[in-house]
């Protein structure tokens, strides 16, 4: 007779969800997200302000607007999408 013991529960690490993927201001984008970067140039298309020297604006997969430090990667400004 052999034993059957079922698997461990696999723990996955995951970003407190819900508006904005729970975005904050001064949190750095890539701890919450390592997916692929959608950098936005198109500022009038979005009613967004041209982003000042040494940031980009970001779009993640929910239509959020993240103003991102280049060389950090803070969030110095969010605007959540009404989708």
């Amino acid at each position: 007779d052999r034993y059957y013991r079922p698997a461990p529960p696999r723990v996955v690490y995951r970003p407190a969800y819900g508006p904005g993927y729970g975005w904050k201001v001064g949190h750095r984008y890539r701890d919450y997200y390592r997916g692929p970067i959608y950098v936005v140039n198109d500022y009038p298309r979005y009613h967004l302000r041209r982003p000042p020297y040494g940031h980009q604006w970001i779009r993640d997969d929910r239509g959020n607007m993240l103003l991102v430090a280049i060389a950090t990667g803070v969030i110095a400004q969010y605007v959540l999408s009404n989708r």
